[in-house]
């Protein structure tokens, strides 16, 4: 039997999950709600007025990242561009869907409805062709960011997809966009025209958050982050040296 891919691996345990009858899981949520507010009232238990400023989106976060990595526990280091923020963990928790990124995100739209719509000046790579695939996804913070993906047979593929290229741009300065990398000398502190950036060779997390969910997805290739001016953090996978991938960022504008 030919050996699946990971993708190829993923989609056949989905289609089994389906076809397995388990019992539904039991509505806690209320229950539990219904204690504590009764525990309050009764004096029992003291107020939380810090959890109500916690939305259950960043509840979510909080839960993909791992708490402890979100306060900073566990000398864990933080490292931010704008939207985009990386995270030096001890380890990683086992690894998320590996659905390649521009198959899960967002909504598929032509590269002129993405420059109309997403309201930066969309940025790409010079001497490459225009992306095979094109998508816009809202921000929680109601900035709309993009994703780009080539099939470029000039550039290396990407493990385990059909693209060769993969090019996120990330408006804001508030973030939503969540790397966790596992050990120190795992993120290497770059330039990319004079600006800052961080290279990452290592697999890792990507925890992206949007204004309907949060995703945690497994990256296998080489990632280039940097600061591309105007409140625009871009994020670069490929399967390209250092180098390279360098030379390539110095040509997205």
């Amino acid at each position: 039997m030919p050996e699946l891919t990971p993708l190829e691996l993923e989609r056949a345990l989905a289609g089994l999950a389906g076809r397995i009858e388990y019992p539904s899981t039991p509505a806690l949520a209320p229950a539990v709600t219904a204690r504590l507010a009764a525990e309050r009232r009764g004096g029992i238990r003291p107020p939380l007025p810090g959890l109500a400023l916690w939305t259950r989106r960043r509840l979510l976060v909080a839960v993909a990242i791992g708490l402890l990595a979100l306060l900073g526990i566990a000398a864990a280091a933080r490292l931010a561009i704008g939207a985009l923020e990386i995270r030096v963990v001890p380890t990683l928790a086992p690894s998320p869907t590996v659905t390649p990124l521009p198959e899960a995100i967002g909504r598929t739209v032509t590269l002129g409805e993405a420059r109309a719509g997403v309201g930066f000046e969309v940025r790409l790579p010079r001497g490459l062709a225009e992306p095979d695939t094109v998508r816009i996804f809202p921000s929680p913070f109601g900035d709309r960011s993009l994703l780009l993906a080539w099939t470029d047979p000039s550039l290396p593929p990407l493990e385990g997809t059909p693209w060769t290229l993969v090019l996120l741009e990330l408006p804001g300065d508030e973030e939503y966009a969540f790397k966790l990398v596992a050990g120190e000398g795992t993120v290497r502190e770059v330039e990319v025209r004079g600006r800052r950036g961080f290279w990452l060779e290592e697999p890792h997390h990507l925890v992206l958050e949007t204004s309907t969910e949060v995703q945690t997805y497994l990256v296998t290739g080489n990632v280039l982050v940097w600061d591309a001016g105007g409140g625009l953090a871009l994020r670069m996978e490929t399967a390209q040296p250092l180098d390279e991938a360098l030379a390539l960022a110095e040509t997205v504008n």
